[in-house]
């Protein structure tokens, strides 16, 4: 697996079993070195740009109970950097939209 990601989040995307590579310029270079062949699914916006095709999932109730056991078995690591009550949406959707943090922002419900 090859992820992109700022120099400085590299060794934990190590740690996780991938190869990073940097955003920016040379990141298509970059990931046709360690690709050669190509690679086999891309999760970006920009995928249509490169010459790839856009695949669309639905929710299933299903796979979502096998993630969460996953989760559970500590077989799937999921990183929070912050949770927001739902309230909060504006503010967890700028934090996401900075690009400063290291893993994802949950939603919770309403507070009181």
């Amino acid at each position: 697996m090859i992820a992109t990601a700022s120099a400085k989040n590299h060794a934990w995307l190590r740690e996780l079993g991938t190869e990073p590579v940097e955003y920016g310029d040379g990141l298509v270079g970059c990931v046709h070195a360690l690709a050669p062949d190509g690679v086999d699914a891309v999760a970006d916006w920009t995928v249509l740009d490169h010459g790839g095709q856009y695949i669309w999932v639905r929710p299933d109730a299903r796979e979502l109970e096998r993630l969460s056991a996953l989760v559970d078995a500590g077989k799937l690591l999921v990183d929070v950097d912050a949770s927001y009550p739902m309230q909060e949406l504006a503010t967890a959707f700028a934090a996401g939209m900075s690009g400063h943090g290291s893993g994802k922002n949950v939603l919770t419900p309403f507070t009181d």
